[in-house]
């Protein structure tokens, strides 16, 4: 379809494109999904794996890999309230109101 005959449809009827260009996709990718998965099988086979066994090797590397630890943001300053002891901001998340009322330093701890 050229890009000309795009400009000649209403509305209606390029939303409904969408809605098939959108479920031409997805059926493509289960398509290409299902031929890679039996590509997979073959080769396991051939090695002498079991489809269970790729399977759960697989699973288990996914869950290693979401188990890196992740390490937060140090705070390196913390400001403290000149008038009010104990009231502290780290840098992190939004500014208080008297960080920039007071226009404070940091501090280091």
């Amino acid at each position: 379809m050229k890009k000309n005959d795009l400009k000649k449809l209403t509305i209606d009827e390029l939303l409904d494109l969408q809605r098939n260009i959108d479920k031409s996709i997805i059926e493509k990718r289960i398509d290409d999904l299902n031929a890679f998965a039996l590509h997979v099988i073959k080769d396991a086979d051939r090695l002498g794996f079991t489809a269970q066994e790729v399977v759960a090797a697989m699973a288990e590397q996914s869950s290693e890999k979401l188990r890196i630890p992740r390490k937060s943001p140090q705070p390196s300053k913390v400001y403290h309230h000149p008038h009010m002891p104990g009231v502290n901001w780290n840098g992190i998340g939004r500014k208080p109101g008297w960080v920039a009322e007071f226009n404070v330093e940091p501090v280091d701890l």
